[in-house]
């Protein structure tokens, strides 16, 4: 299958008679799956301007008209133009469409079209680059659940149009969870210096984006409300920037955190950080073969006393060169530890006289 929505007119009519535009007004849940030869869901073809030539070259001509359509439809990037709406659509599922783009970043008229959409699935669409034109994401202010996975060209969420200026902020005002798996060349959510606002949002799972740096002072990043954080397989040395200091309270919420094969992952928390995770129950960390530390040595000054008042599960597997929870003289207190498990961290000695486990 080419195409989804084909509307026809003759080479003779006129521009303003052609279909102004398609609106599904009911249309609330919308999956394409499996679709590598639709490059747009709406597309216009010309006809011969007259029925009886139609009628007589109906056959011969069914070769040509099919690379007419195909040739017509390369023309069109986006896979959503400005001829399409979906007031009410509130769940999205796109996946293995061959498209650049979903959204046509040069239409002003749509912003109300998607003001519906609550949950954004992609996944497997090989030749996208970006997710939301810049100039759209207030549109998408319902979006609760975004997750994007196996995109290996995707390298940003928000991409930049040529000729736009940048918005200084891009607010995701009610996204509860956002995952994102797979995506080697993904390395920030926009390019150039902004901040990237996500206020509601209570879980993150990132898998497998190798070059995605995430709480760092560059791209500045907030969330104030994570609850969830799970990291696997991303290509970082350390996690949390402690040079931000708006993140003072990004992480006073967070209740789990997961994380497993950063291979280049010194150390989990900057000492000047360990107080915001005051909510913190479940601590899982596996096969991060260069972390020697859970707590980064800063400063000339040590904490004395190192405390994860409401910690009840610490899960400690692979850790081959983990040798101290903070490298400094200090008392380490877990007051709700319930559940400690170590395996295969041969070199972690927890029973010195340092240490109040």
């Amino acid at each position: 299958m080419k195409q989804i929505f084909v509307a026809e007119r003759e080479d003779n009519v006129n521009n303003n008679e052609v279909i102004e535009r398609v609106e599904f007004c009911q249309l609330c849940y919308l999956t394409l799956k499996n679709l590598p030869r639709i490059a747009s869901f709406y597309s216009e073809v010309k006809t011969p301007s007259t029925l009886p030539m139609r009628q007589k070259e109906s056959t011969t001509n069914l070769q040509s008209n099919d690379n007419n359509l195909e040739d017509e439809l390369d023309t069109f990037t986006p896979l959503f133009n400005r001829k399409v709406v979906f007031p009410h659509l509130e769940t999205l599922e796109l996946e293995a469409i061959n498209a650049e783009m979903i959204w046509d970043n040069q239409l002003p008229t749509m912003s109300s079209c998607y003001q519906s959409l609550t949950c954004l699935i992609i996944s497997k669409m090989e030749k996208l680059n970006y997710v939301f034109p810049s100039s759209m994401v207030k549109s998408f202010e319902q979006l609760q659940h975004l997750e994007i996975g196996s995109c290996k060209e995707l390298k940003e969420i928000v991409g930049k149009e040529e000729g736009a200026e940048a918005a200084a902020t891009f607010l995701f005002s009610r996204v509860e969870v956002l995952k994102l798996s797979y995506l080697p060349k993904l390395t920030t959510f926009c390019p150039g210096i902004h901040t990237s606002s996500w206020p509601k949002l209570k879980r993150l799972e990132v898998f497998g984006c190798q070059n995605l740096h995430i709480f760092t002072s560059e791209y500045k990043v907030v969330f104030p409300n994570l609850e969830d954080v799970r990291l696997h397989a991303i290509n970082s040395q350390m996690i949390w920037d402690s040079q931000l200091p708006i993140m003072s309270d990004c992480y006073q919420n967070l209740t789990h955190l997961v994380i497993g094969s950063i291979g280049k992952l010194k150390y989990i928390f900057p000492s000047s950080m360990v107080k915001n995770f005051k909510q913190l129950r479940y601590f899982s960390i596996n096969s991060c073969k260069e972390l020697k530390e859970i707590i980064a040595k800063e400063g000339a000054e040590a904490l004395p006393t190192v405390i994860f008042p409401r910690v009840e599960s610490l899960i400690l597997e692979n850790l081959e060169e983990l040798r101290t929870f903070y490298p400094r003289m200090h008392i380490s207190e877990w007051p709700n530890l319930k559940k400690l498990e170590a395996s295969s961290c041969d070199k972690l000695q927890m029973s010195t006289l340092e240490y109040k486990v």
